[in-house]
């Protein structure tokens, strides 16, 4: 199947994109994994994003797994807490219980079945295409933890099972490697 993307890190054309084996951003911009306490070290960290995720992670991976709380990348949250990080982890727990068959945000790329969707998502970027059979489709309207837990846990059940919401707005996940050629 064709889809198309933001090309939003530059990556160089007719190179694969793939999972990374370690954080590709640097220290300023989301930060390396840390331990704030004396009990568990920085290596220990890193020895158990391994574990989780052997294959690596995709630059969304890395970017959620390593940015700071108090990060300026972050809006905050209605509750003092930024939502986008707490909504991947409690999508990737779901999926971990619940749909262990789905692929992982934090192991994919994200892409559009046509080329207006991309540009309208992601004006003045460049666009890539590509072929992947490798892919998932869900609707990111679910995308969403809101106020509640329940709330929260039925969005990412509706997101992972593939569902429609009343408005749906659908992304793929795409999992890499793939080798994407610039359209625009």
């Amino acid at each position: 199947m064709e889809f198309f993307a933001a090309n939003r890190r530059g990556h160089e054309a007719g190179r694969p994109w793939e999972l990374l084996r370690e954080n590709p951003f640097n220290e300023r911009t989301y930060g390396f994994l840390t331990s704030h306490r004396g009990d568990f070290s920085a290596d220990d960290i890193a020895r158990h994003v391994n574990m989780l995720y052997p294959d690596g992670l995709s630059p969304h991976g890395w970017g959620y797994m390593t940015i700071r709380f108090g990060s300026p990348l972050l809006q905050g949250g209605g509750c003092g807490l930024p939502n986008e990080p707490i909504m991947e982890l409690i999508f990737e727990y779901v999926r971990r219980t619940d749909y262990a068959d789905r692929p992982s945000r934090l192991q994919s790329f994200f892409a559009y079945d046509s080329l207006e969707k991309a540009k309208q998502e992601f004006p003045n970027t460049q666009i890539v295409r590509f072929v992947s059979e490798h892919h998932f489709r869900c609707d990111q309207t679910w995308l969403n933890v809101s106020h509640q837990i329940a709330v929260a846990e039925f969005n990412a059940h509706r997101y992972w099972s593939g569902d429609a919401s009343s408005t749906p707005e659908w992304e793929f996940l795409i999992t890499p490697p793939f080798v994407p050629e610039i359209v625009e």
